[in-house]
């Protein structure tokens, strides 16, 4: 339905009409004028409705009033007064007022749902075309739905995948060293279930043929096929990947993955989007390895830990050798990389440690819970003092303490020159962020999966930070109140949120959009979730990265004569 944000000749006649000051006016559907009223931190708001409305709290000749929450007989004294001097004005009237005026600004927003909810583009559209697009900077459903795929290695482990060519060309996967419409927040290279296992495994497409008459064919053809591979491949594993055509099509993929694994003599082991979609990769392989007999019989290693869901790059260039220097051993490591070989070894380490994140991939931490050994969570380490939290953490469960105080104490010694040079330049600059109701606490917080809390690494780093907060209704949002370095300015219109990229301070701002013209235009550089990487070292390089886009000239200087979308405007 459309959603009229009233101008402020709209605004100013309708306040001189009605007598009181009104701070924010708009339309809903063509059924409902909301007028929002405000003496410091005193909030009113009123409603002006079709003659009948069951909430209606009285009627004129020409319209029905009510008011937002409980009417207590001083609002109802109030609702009287507007009423009376609204006359018999009907509500068309009112919203002919709004129309009129050329600054009203008109957007489309959902049946029943909340303006300033989020609204995230899906699989690259067009931003602008997106119910609330033009003031969307985030990507989280986008990035939920691709960093719920875990990395196949293909260690001693064959691949066979049962689906149509389509998918083959519509999954883009997330490689750091390609362009693409989204900034996606990975470092490395993907191949999960990507090109080079594609071209190391055995694919049997599926056609329209087969979608018609059955793919029993196909299905036979499939079996055969690892049946002939299997032989001096060195593979102890079957991964059986079946995709959306087949699950569809109602394919038995149980009964497949029994044949395959008669037919090669090796485990088989079954996974689909479906496991993907419900983060319960691998779930039944994992159920029935904890419960073999025998499994979780030998002794632990006392200074050994598994580690369960953190980012591979900064797994294995920090956190494990970080620990060894303390003299803890990283036992098995899974996800997002999966290593079936690897999973014979979870009985040795004395403590499961898993990452902090909003998601897993898995169902690891409820299949560990209660089990033979202790499940510890650890912070997700981002930034300095989380970091060291993390580490702190793993040490305690593997008994070395006193071996993490030693290194960390040397660690943060060596980093100190450094950390304090570039903090003290990062208090000379300034980032943005365009948030909503929604996105606003989004900030502190872990975002899709371990997407970085960019407030906590922006403050220890000492930037001052700039919110420019969607605010149609007037609602004076306030910063949280541990923030040490944010200033709030609000916005309504495109109009209005190209004024503040343009005219504010700061030199860069926040998008998941790899090219995002409403930033670029304005002269500023963007920055997004993939330039905050966790760790120590990772700490340092996030500082110097965002500094360094604060420095950048290019889009200050240039900005105005970049090219946009052409014959598109931001909203």
């Amino acid at each position: 339905m459309p959603h009229l944000l009233a101008g402020p000749k709209a605004t100013a006649e309708l306040s001189k009409t009605i007598g009181l000051p009104i701070r924010s006016l708009c339309g809903l559907g063509g059924t409902n004028v909301r007028l929002g009223l405000r003496n410091g931190k005193l909030k009113l708001t009123f409603h002006l409705l079709a003659k009948g409305a069951p909430n209606a709290v009285l009627e004129t000749p020409g319209l029905a009033l009510a008011a937002e929450g409980e009417c207590s007989p001083a609002m109802k004294r109030l609702i009287e007064a507007i009423a009376a001097r609204l006359g018999a004005r009907t509500l068309d009237d009112v919203l002919g007022i709004i129309a009129a005026d050329p600054d009203t600004f008109t957007e489309m927003v959902p049946d029943g749902g909340s303006t300033s909810a989020l609204r995230v583009p899906i699989a690259a559209g067009p931003i602008n075309l997106l119910e609330a697009g033009w003031r969307n900077f985030f990507a989280d459903q986008d990035y939920e739905v691709l960093l719920g795929y875990p990395e196949l290695k293909m260690n001693k482990t064959i691949y066979a995948r049962y689906s149509d060519r389509e998918c083959l060309y519509s999954w883009s996967g997330n490689d750091p060293r390609k362009w693409s419409f989204f900034a996606y927040p990975v470092r490395v290279p993907s191949d999960s279930f990507g090109a080079t296992v594609f071209r190391t495994g055995i694919v049997m497409e599926l056609e329209e043929r087969d979608m018609v008459l059955g793919a029993v064919e196909k299905a036979d053809a499939l079996v055969e096929s690892v049946a002939k591979a299997s032989p001096g491949s060195g593979a102890d594993y079957v991964v059986f990947n079946h995709f959306c055509a087949s699950m569809v099509m109602g394919e038995d993929s149980g009964s497949i993955t029994r044949r395959i694994e008669e037919a090669s003599g090796l485990k088989t082991v079954c996974w689909s989007h479906g496991d993907r979609d419900q983060l319960n990769n691998f779930g039944e392989h994992f159920k029935e390895l904890f419960a073999r007999p025998g499994y979780w019989d030998a002794p632990p290693v006392r200074n050994a830990v598994n580690l369960f869901h953190f980012p591979t790059d900064y797994r294995e260039a920090e956190l494990v050798p970080l620990l060894a220097e303390m003299g803890v051993e990283s036992n098995t490591r899974l996800f997002p990389d999966v290593e079936f070989p690897s999973m014979e070894r979870i009985p040795r380490a004395a403590v499961h440690v898993f990452g902090a994140a909003t998601s897993y991939q898995s169902r690891l931490p409820e299949l560990l819970a209660g089990g033979a050994r202790p499940v510890l969570t650890v912070r997700a380490p981002y930034g300095i003092e989380d970091a060291g939290e993390c580490l702190k953490a793993i040490a305690r469960a593997a008994g070395r303490e006193k071996a993490f105080e030693a290194v960390w104490k040397e660690k943060l010694a060596a980093l100190k020159p450094e950390w304090e040079d570039l903090t003290a330049r990062a208090k000379t600059h300034r980032l943005a962020f365009v948030v909503s109701e929604t996105t606003l606490p989004r900030l502190w917080e872990l975002r899709h999966g371990q997407g970085a809390p960019m407030m906590r690494m922006i403050e220890e780093m000492g930037f001052g930070v700039d919110l420019l907060y969607y605010d149609p209704h007037d609602d004076a949002p306030e910063v949280p109140g541990d923030s040490r370095c944010a200033r709030l300015a609000t916005f309504r219109t495109p109009d209005e949120l190209t004024r503040l990229l343009r005219e504010g301070e700061f030199r860069a701002v926040y998008s998941d959009i790899f090219f995002d013209w409403r930033i670029s235009g304005a002269g500023k550089a963007r920055f997004s979730s993939k330039d905050f990487e966790m760790g120590l070292e990772g700490a340092v390089r996030s500082l110097r990265r965002l500094l360094a886009l604060c420095r950048l000239p290019f889009y200050h200087r240039y900005g105005p004569h970049l090219a946009g979308l052409a014959g598109r405007t931001l909203a």
